[in-house]
Formats: C-alpha cells, sequence, structure tokens
C-alpha cells in the first residue's frame, strides 16, 4: 500500500532568510599594528618572580644561559637578548621578573602578567594587569563602564 503526503501540510516558505550570525555585531576595524603576527599568553609570577609560562620564550628561540635586559616604562618591561650582563635564562628555561620590578607594579605570588612577543622582533613584551586594564579600557571604556548599548 502507497501513501502519498504531497500536499497534505502545503509547502513551507520561510519568512525571512535563514539567520546567519548576529546583526550589526561585526566589529570595527582594528588599525594595522605593523608588528607582524602577535604571540601572547597570560602567565603566573611565582614567589621568586619566576614567570610560569615557556611558550613566548620558545617562540623567541631563547635558550637556558642566555643573557637578557629589562628596559621598564610604567607597567611595561621590554625584554631583549643581550651580549652583556644581565638576567639569564636559567637552567629550565625559565625567565624571572627581577625583585624590582615586582615591587614596582605590586606583583606577589601567584599574580599574573601578559607576554606578548612577535617572531619579527626579538623582544618579549610583559605587561602587568595594571596595564592590560588601562589598555582595555582605552580601547573602549564603555564595555567596562556599562554604558554601551
Amino acid at each position: 500500500m502507497d501513501i502519498e503526503f504531497d500536499g497534505l501540510f502545503g509547502r513551507f516558505e520561510p519568512s525571512q532568510p535563514p539567520f546567519r550570525g548576529l546583526p550589526g555585531l561585526r566589529p570595527e576595524p582594528v588599525p594595522e599594528a605593523h608588528i607582524g603576527e602577535i604571540y601572547c599568553a597570560t602567565t603566573t609570577v611565582d614567589m621568586r618572580g619566576r614567570i610560569g609560562d615557556r611558550s613566548v620564550i620558545n617562540l623567541l628561540s631563547w635558550h637556558p644561559g642566555h643573557k637578557v635586559s629589562f628596559q621598564v616604562e610604567g607597567h611595561i618591561a621590554v625584554v631583549r637578548r643581550t651580549v652583556d650582563r644581565g638576567w639569564s635564562i636559567t637552567k629550565s628555561g625559565y625567565l624571572h621578573l627581577p625583585a624590582a620590578i615586582r615591587r614596582e607594579w605590586d606583583v606577589g605570588p601567584s599574580d599574573r602578567v601578559l607576554l606578548a612577543a612577535t617572531s619579527k622582533q626579538d623582544a618579549l613584551v610583559i605587561y602587568s594587569m595594571a596595564a592590560v586594564s588601562a589598555a582595555l579600557w582605552a580601547y573602549r571604556s564603555t564595555v567596562w563602564s556599562g554604558d554601551e548599548e
């Protein structure tokens, strides 16, 4: 016995095209930064200043024993490889944030920092969470103040 269902329920015609993402929520274009592809990681700092994440150090091909220098401006530290005296990457491949910087930034054990580097530059930039907060506020303060609709 063959049963025909054609025409039983009528033909479905959608009233609107299928939904494709959230309307009006396309991000604004961000100006090109000219720094190449950036790699970031957030990580904790231990009680001796050891920065827990080594992925950025590995990206830069910094190895145990390499000497580095710190240049601090506010809550940002630029770390560069140097041949002169300086801080060393530890035998296990970790970088330590010097005590003077930790005190200035009020960074204690288990506090987090943002690490950023590009393969174009042989430099690591460390941001305190105060610097990250300031950057987020400066980029779009209305998101954080509740004024954006």
